[in-house]
């Protein structure tokens, strides 16, 4: 029964791998060409604005990196909303969950692109902005500009604490929108960012009743933990959500699925 068992666990494992290779390799035939235009278009525009930077004689640092961190942001959380666009209407629904793959097949690739091909097309993108300025800068000012790379030393000469908030800022964004995306497959960036927001403005207007009631009696907030203690349990916390969130959406997934194959019996 245990060698069985182990036999059967190890064939579907066999089966799974093939199916979201071929499924990753089949998605990316089919949304080559609008992959290629947006890539192109966000790296376009990401070089257009290094231009402007250039001719307004910007030799890079915080603003150019906080602007560049806004706008990619942005583009991200867009990416990750349009995993599951071919969800939005009944027949697109009922095409995509008839596909002969599992549900980790169907999952998976959407998930990686909308991670790992994002943050790859975000560094892309500085390069392409800090080209353009740098360009701009030699044909303009007959000057040379070496690139800035973001400065991440936030907590005294650590690098590691500041990019690890940042890693898991973009990480838990990603999989925000990754989880509306497939919650809400119709307008789900819109409907994501009004949830989120409207979380933080009940988050926010708590918070202050409650410091507003402690302070009445006379109560106040002293933190007890060091600067980099909080950066280690806020990161925690945050993969934490970001687990949870993957995990959510991975049984949004078959759950469709299972309700799909109830309704055909």
């Amino acid at each position: 029964m245990e060698t069985t068992l182990r036999l059967d666990k190890s064939s579907s494992a066999q089966t799974a791998y093939p199916g979201i290779k071929g499924t990753s390799l089949k998605m990316l035939v089919d949304k080559k060409r609008s992959l290629l235009i947006g890539s192109l278009a966000y790296l376009g525009f990401c070089m257009c604005l290094g231009l402007i930077f250039g001719l307004f004689g910007s030799r890079g640092g915080d603003s150019e990196s906080v602007l560049y961190g806004m706008f990619s942001t942005l583009f991200g959380s867009l990416v990750a909303s349009m995993s599951f666009t071919d969800m939005r209407r009944t027949d697109d629904r009922l095409a995509m969950l008839m596909q002969p793959a599992t549900a980790a097949a169907k999952f998976w690739p959407r998930f990686i692109l909308a991670t790992a091909g994002v943050a790859v097309m975000i560094f892309l993108g500085y390069c392409a902005l800090e080209a353009g300025r740098v360009l701009t800068i030699l044909l303009m000012y007959s000057e040379s500009s070496p690139f800035s790379w973001p400065d991440m030393i936030i907590y005294g000469d650590s690098h590691l604490l500041g990019w690890l908030i940042i890693a898991n800022i973009v990480l838990f964004n990603q999989c925000l929108f990754f989880f509306g995306g497939i919650l809400w497959p119709r307008v789900s960036f819109i409907k994501t960012m009004a949830v989120w927001v409207g979380f933080w403005t009940l988050l926010i207007i708590g918070f202050s009743i409650f410091y507003y009631i402690l302070h009445k009696h006379g109560y106040t907030i002293v933190p007890t933990i060091t600067e980099d203690q909080f950066t280690w349990i806020f990161s925690i916390v945050t993969l934490a959500c970001s687990v949870l969130l993957v995990w959510l959406s991975y049984r949004r997934l078959v759950g469709s699925t299972i309700l799909y194959g109830l309704r055909q019996r």
